[in-house]
């Protein structure tokens, strides 16, 4: 457990502050969402934003253990949610069953959202957790939970 690693329960909780800190940064580092036309038949499919990856280090995508998202307060499904890394689309369910698909430090996965006719102009609040655990030993805790909450634009 990564509280070992630390003089007192206090400096651990003083490592996670910071750990949420740089997640507020990093998870989302774009404060933009765009609507997307997937397939070019000029219809909006759904919408889409930059997820950051938050742990100092690459990670498989088998690392990922869970992601939620909610807009403005409402949930999103999980079936409605693709992560896009390097061209490669992968539905949320099976994220976590592909090792050989590394998410580099710094690197950007966009999160598409099934949405018919997407996203109208304008602000929305948008909370997202994301929980992995780190392939490599680290002083993250096994399940590391990072969430953030932030004002986006979709334009």
């Amino acid at each position: 457990m990564a509280e070992k690693h630390f003089a007192s329960e206090e400096d651990f909780g003083q490592f996670m502050k910071d750990v949420q800190l740089v997640a507020d940064l990093l998870l989302l580092p774009n404060k933009e969402m765009e609507n997307v036309d997937l397939d070019g038949d000029g219809q909006i499919d759904g919408f889409q934003f930059e997820l950051g990856n938050p742990l100092y280090t690459a990670q498989p995508l088998s690392s990922i253990r869970g992601f939620s998202l909610a807009i403005n307060g409402e949930e999103i499904d999980p079936e409605k949610i693709t992560f896009i890394l390097r061209k490669n689309r992968i539905n949320l369910k099976s994220v976590s069953t592909i090792p050989e698909l590394w998410w580099r430090y710094g690197e950007i996965i966009h999160v598409f959202v099934e949405k018919p006719g997407g996203l109208k102009p304008g602000k929305y609040q948008v909370e997202c957790s994301l929980t992995m655990t780190p392939a490599f030993y680290t002083f993250y805790p096994e399940n590391t939970a990072l969430s953030t909450r932030t004002t986006m634009i979709v334009k």
